[in-house]
């Protein structure tokens, strides 16, 4: 993936807001601007989930109507076809990865609310810490614009990457509350895996390998894999390094 120059003080920029912006609030609003100049967008929006209500709020936005976005809070969001699709993903996603544009053009979603505002072609990336969705960035284009390519795709992730790990710091430690019947009080953040995947980080925490966790706790070497994948995904981390330091730390409590 080659930078222009452009692009690369863009990038360095947008990399000291997410270092230094105290709040979500003005990290997404930063970023917005910042990525329009680096993904050439036109279009951009920015909201927290809350699962309590089961809805998005707190927007940011650039070069959209407000009305509109009031009718996407008070009635669109609930009658959305695309955006519940793409929050499943933990990288950055086109639209059309979750529906063809020829069927999101037929819906009354697209006609009614994205038309009003220009939006055609769509990059999102969804930020997740465990089981928490704590923002979102969504850049759009308008019709006659070229689609996003891979290449831009692959830039938003990793900007996304660095919007997620400055979203966890800023974060309150005691917003996500308990998970389940296992309490994040009692375990730490191991509280938000399920009793198997605990025992699966455990093993690994003690330095066993795949097949000899699998061989201790009775699975196949697939369903290790899949166990370790959900562990690093919940847990926001990437080696198991990582994960053995965490299991110690809940163990010291």
């Amino acid at each position: 993936m080659e930078l222009t120059s452009a692009q690369t003080t863009v990038l360095g920029d947008l990399m000291v807001d997410v270092a230094q912006d105290a709040t979500s609030r003005q990290l997404r609003e930063h970023l917005g601007e910042r990525l329009l100049r680096l993904l050439k967008g036109d279009q951009f929006a920015s909201y927290v989930w809350q699962p309590q209500g089961d809805r998005f709020s707190d927007r940011v936005i650039i070069n959209m109507s407000a009305a509109n976005l009031d009718a996407y809070e008070a009635h669109f969001q609930f009658h959305d076809p695309i955006t519940r699709r793409l929050q499943r993903f933990r990288r950055a996603t086109f639209v059309e990865e979750v529906m063809p544009r020829a069927e999101l053009q037929r819906t009354e979603f697209f006609h009614d609310f994205l038309a009003r505002d220009g939006l055609h072609h769509g990059l999102n990336h969804f930020a997740w810490v465990g089981p928490r969705n704590l923002g979102d960035l969504r850049i759009w284009r308008s019709a006659g614009r070229p689609d996003f390519t891979e290449s831009e795709r692959l830039l938003l992730d990793l900007v996304g990457r660095a919007f997620t790990a400055a979203l966890r710091r800023l974060a309150p430690a005691d917003s996500a509350g308990p998970t389940d019947s296992h309490s994040t009080h009692s375990t730490g953040p191991l509280g938000i895996l399920t009793p198997r995947e605990r025992e699966v980080a455990e093993a690994l925490a003690q330095g066993k390998s795949d097949e000899e966790v699998g061989a201790l706790l009775g699975m196949s070497f697939g369903t290790v894999r899949t166990h370790i994948g959900h562990i690093f995904d919940k847990l926001a981390i990437c080696s198991r390094t990582q994960l053995a330091h965490l299991v110690w730390s809940a163990h010291r409590g």
